[in-house]
C-alpha cells in the first residue's frame, strides 16, 4: 500500500522528466552558449604583423575561471604549436595570456575557450592573424577552420526547465494552504485537509524533476569543459551554486519524508506547515539559479540578480498556483455544486487577485531586466535573444488571454457543476501555457544577450596593451621577459626560458631578477618562482618615478654556466583607464537615473489606476493619478539617455565627396563580400557566416560616427567582424565611416 502511494505521487514528475530527457536527446547538439566573449586581443583579429608576437593576450567581457579557460595556437594544418605559461592574470581575471615559441612567417589561428565566473557558461571561438614574410608579402595558405564546439544547449535548457518548473510549482502550490482562511481559525474541514494533502503530493511529484535538472546540468557542464563532475564541483563557481541547489533539493526531500512519517503516526496527512516551509526553500533554490543567470554578469548585477529573483519567484506563484488550483477544482467540481462553489470561493477567487498582482510584478521586473540586456530597441528583432524574448511575450499573451476568459467566467459566478468543470479545464490550460513560458525562460537563459556587445567604449578601454615584451639571446638560451602592466605600482614579471631550436634547456635551478632605476644606486633582487615549461614568475612593485627600469635576468642551471639577459623597461606613470561595472550601478546603463525613476513611477501609477478601475472617491485612485503624473513630469523634465555618445571619438574628416569616394573604394575591397554592395548583409560569403553579417542600413543610422569608428577599428566580438586598426590608417577608417553614413542615409525624393 505504501509503495503504491509513493509510486502514485512520483509518477507525474517521473513522466515529465522522461519526456524532457527524450526531448534533450532528440534535439540537435549545439555548443553551450556563453557570455565571457573576447572584447580585444593582441595580436588583433585578422592583423598582419611584420614580426612574430612575443605573447598572445586576450581580454574578455567577464572574469574567467582560471582552471577552465585556455587557448591554442594552430598553424594552417591545424597542428597545435607550443605555447607556454598560459594563465589568467591574477590581477585581472578578464585577461588570459600565453607565451608562444618564436613563430615563423605564416597564418595562425587562435582557438580559445573561456568559462565565466559570473554566469558559469562556456564560450568558444577563434580568430586568425598573420606573420608576414621578411619582404612584407603574405605567406601562402589559409587560416585553419577550427571546430571547437563543445557541450549541448538542449541538455542545459532541459535542465533549467525542469529546475524552474519544480521550484515554481513548490512556490505556487503553497497557495492551497495560504489562501484558505479556515486554517487560521483552526476549524479546517475536509476540503482544507484535502488541499494540504494535494500540495504534499504535488511536492513529492516535483522531486524527480528537480533531481533530473541537477544531474543534467552537471553532466552538461562536465561535457562542455571536458572535465569530471568532481573537477567541475571543486573548481568552478558553477559547482558552488550547484551544490547549494542540491542541498536545497535534499532538504526539501528530507522535510517531505519527515512530514510523511509524522502524518502516518498522527493520522493527519494534510500538514499545513508544508505550505509555509517548502515555498521558502524553493525560493532559496531559485536564488541559486539567478546567481548563475545573465543577471550575474549584467550592469548593476546586484540589482539585476534581485530583479531576476523576484521575477522567478513571482512566476512560480503564478504557474504553480494555477496548476494547484486547477487540480483542486477538477478534483472537487464533479462532487456537486456546493463543492464547486466552495473551491471557487475559497481558492480560485483569492488566487485571481494574487495572479493579477503577479502579472503586474512580472511585467515590471521583466521590463527592467530587458533594459539591462537589450542595449537598443532594434536588438529585440535583430538578435536571437530579442527574438526569443518576443516568443516568450507571445506565449504570455496567450496565457493572459485564457486568464481573461477565466476571469469573466469567475465574475459571472457560474456555479453549476458543468460550468465549474469547464472553468477548471480552462485554468488547467492556462497552467499548461504558463509551463511553456517557463520553457522560454530556460531557453533565454542559454542565449548570449546583446548586452555583452553594447559597450564599445568599455571594450576599447579594457586591455589596452601597455605590457612590456622583449626577447634576448643569452648564451645558448633565449629569454622572453614580460612585465605587466608595465606601469607604476605592482607588476608581474614573467620570464620564459627556452632554446630556439626546441631542445632541452637543462635543469634550471634558479632565475633571479635584479631591478634598478636611475633614481637610485644599486637595485632590488627577487627570486622568480617556477611555473613549469620554462616559465618563471615574480611579483614586484615598481614605485620609482623613473621613466624606465633596468631588469637583469640571471638563469642558473646544473652543469652549465650562468647566463644573463638585460632589458630596459619603459614604465607608464599613470594607470590606464578601465570601465568596471559596480554591483549597485544602474541596471539599465543606457538610461539615466532620472529615466529609471520616471519609468517606475509611471508604471506603478498606471497599475494602481487600472487596479482601482472605475471606483469613485478612492484615495488609492488619487494616489495612482498623482504617481503617474509625477513620473510623466520627471520623464519630460530631465535627460533620459545616459549620454554615453559624448564618450565616442569625434569625426575629424569632413564627409565631402572625396572622403565618401575613398570610403566607397575601401568598403568594396574589405566589406562588400560580407555586407553586400548595398549594406544589407547579403554579400557572397554571408551564407557561410554564423551569425550572419549585420544589415548596415538598419544599424548604422542608430549609432554615432564615433561608435561606428570603434566597431571598424576594434571589430565586433562574437562575429566575423574583425579589427581594421592594424590594416587601415585612422584617416581611412574615418573615410569608411563617412561612406557608410552616406550609404545608409535615405536620400530626399
Amino acid at each position: 500500500m505504501i509503495r503504491r502511494r509513493v509510486r502514485t505521487m512520483l509518477a507525474p514528475g517521473l513522466a515529465v522528466l522522461a519526456v524532457a530527457l527524450v526531448g534533450a536527446t532528440l534535439l540537435p547538439a549545439r555548443p553551450a552558449l556563453a557570455h565571457a566573449v573576447v572584447v580585444r586581443s593582441s595580436p588583433a583579429a585578422e592583423s598582419r604583423l611584420e614580426q612574430a608576437p612575443a605573447t598572445i593576450d586576450l581580454w574578455f567581457s567577464e572574469p574567467l575561471e582560471a582552471e577552465f579557460s585556455t587557448f591554442e595556437v594552430l598553424d594552417t594544418t591545424g597542428r597545435a604549436l607550443p605555447v607556454d605559461g598560459i594563465a589568467v592574470d591574477p590581477d585581472d581575471p578578464y585577461h588570459l595570456s600565453g607565451l608562444p615559441r618564436r613563430l615563423s612567417p605564416g597564418i595562425y589561428t587562435v582557438a580559445y575557450r573561456s568559462l565565466s565566473q559570473h554566469d558559469g557558461h562556456e564560450w568558444t571561438g577563434t580568430f586568425a592573424f598573420t606573420v608576414l614574410n621578411s619582404d612584407g608579402s603574405v605567406p601562402a595558405g589559409t587560416a585553419y577552420a577550427a571546430d571547437i564546439e563543445r557541450g549541448s544547449t538542449a541538455a542545459l535548457v532541459t535542465a533549467r526547465w525542469l529546475t524552474f518548473l519544480g521550484f515554481s510549482i513548490l512556490v505556487g502550490g503553497g497557495l492551497l494552504v495560504l489562501l484558505d482562511r479556515s486554517w487560521r481559525g483552526g476549524t479546517y474541514d475536509l476540503m482544507a485537509r484535502d488541499a494540504a494533502v494535494l500540495y504534499r503530493r504535488i511536492s513529492v511529484a516535483m522531486l524527480p524533476l528537480l533531481a533530473g535538472g541537477l544531474v543534467l546540468a552537471l553532466l552538461d557542464q562536465s561535457t562542455a569543459l571536458a572535465a569530471s563532475p568532481i573537477e567541475v564541483l571543486r573548481g568552478t563557481r558553477f559547482g558552488v551554486w550547484w551544490l547549494a541547489r542540491a542541498a536545497e533539493v535534499g532538504l526539501i526531500a528530507l522535510i517531505l519524508g519527515v512530514a510523511w512519517v509524522r502524518g502516518r503516526r498522527s493520522g493527519e496527512p494534510g500538514q499545513r506547515w508544508l505550505g509555509f516551509v517548502l515555498p521558502l526553500l524553493a525560493g532559496e533554490g531559485m536564488a541559486t539559479i539567478t546567481a548563475l543567470s545573465h543577471a550575474a554578469a549584467a550592469p548593476g548585477r546586484a540589482w539585476a540578480i534581485l530583479f531576476d529573483l523576484v521575477h522567478f519567484v513571482t512566476a512560480g506563484v503564478w504557474v504553480g498556483g494555477l496548476l494547484a488550483v486547477a487540480l483542486l477544482l477538477l478534483r472537487w467540481a464533479p462532487r456537486g455544486r456546493a463543492h464547486a462553489d466552495a473551491v471557487v470561493r475559497r481558492w480560485l477567487a483569492p488566487f485571481s487577485s494574487v495572479a493579477a498582482y503577479s502579472i503586474f510584478i512580472l511585467t515590471f521586473t521583466g521590463v527592467l531586466r530587458s533594459f539591462g540586456e537589450l542595449p537598443t530597441a532594434t536588438a529585440i528583432v535583430s538578435t536571437n535573444y530579442g527574438r526569443w524574448l518576443l516568443i516568450k511575450l507571445a506565449v504570455i499573451a496567450v496565457a493572459l488571454g485564457i486568464a481573461l476568459l477565466n476571469r469573466r467566467a469567475l465574475e459571472a459566478k457560474a456555479a453549476a457543476e458543468a460550468k465549474a468543470l469547464q472553468l477548471g479545464r480552462l485554468v488547467a490550460v492556462e497552467a499548461g501555457v504558463a509551463v511553456l513560458v517557463i520553457l522560454t525562460v530556460a531557453i533565454l537563459g542559454q542565449i548570449p544577450t546583446p548586452r555583452g556587445l553594447a559597450s564599445p567604449v568599455a571594450a576599447a578601454t579594457v586591455g589596452t596593451v601597455t605590457d612590456y615584451n622583449a626577447i634576448r639571446s643569452a648564451g645558448d638560451l633565449t629569454a622572453h621577459l614580460q612585465v605587466s602592466p608595465a606601469r607604476l605600482g605592482p607588476n608581474q614579471l614573467r620570464v620564459h626560458v627556452y632554446r630556439s631550436d626546441g631542445s632541452d634547456t637543462g635543469e634550471i635551478t634558479r632565475v633571479r631578477l635584479t631591478l634598478s632605476a636611475s633614481a637610485f644606486d644599486g637595485g632590488q633582487q627577487v627570486e622568480a618562482q617556477a611555473q613549469g615549461n620554462g616559465v618563471f614568475v615574480a611579483r614586484e612593485g615598481l614605485f620609482s618615478l623613473a621613466k624606465s627600469w633596468e631588469v637583469r635576468v640571471e638563469v642558473q642551471r646544473t652543469g652549465f654556466d650562468d647566463v644573463v639577459a638585460t632589458y630596459s623597461v619603459p614604465i607608464s606613470e599613470a594607470p590606464e583607464a578601465r570601465t568596471a561595472a559596480r554591483p549597485f550601478s544602474s541596471p539599465a546603463p543606457q538610461l539615466t537615473l532620472n529615466a529609471l525613476v520616471a519609468f517606475t513611477l509611471v508604471f506603478f501609477g498606471f497599475g494602481i489606476l487600472v487596479r482601482q478601475g472605475r471606483r469613485r472617491g478612492s484615495s488609492m485612485r488619487a494616489a495612482g493619478a498623482l504617481t503617474l503624473g509625477a513620473g510623466l513630469l520627471l520623464w519630460v523634465s530631465g535627460e533620459t539617455h545616459s549620454g554615453t555618445d559624448t564618450a565616442f571619438p569625434i569625426n575629424p574628416i569632413a564627409a565631402d565627396a572625396a572622403s565618401v569616394a575613398r570610403g566607397k573604394a575601401l568598403y568594396e575591397e574589405h566589406c562588400a563580400s560580407c555586407h553586400g554592395l548595398t549594406g544589407r548583409g547579403d554579400g557572397p560569403v554571408a551564407e557561410t557566416l554564423n551569425p550572419r553579417p549585420a544589415a548596415l542600413d538598419v544599424h548604422v543610422p542608430l549609432h554615432p560616427d564615433g561608435q561606428s569608428f570603434i566597431f571598424i577599428s576594434k571589430g565586433f566580438p562574437g562575429t566575423a567582424m574583425s579589427a581594421f586598426e592594424s590594416r587601415l590608417s585612422e584617416e581611412q577608417r574615418w573615410d569608411l565611416v563617412n561612406y557608410l553614413r552616406a550609404l545608409t542615409t535615405p536620400q530626399p525624393q
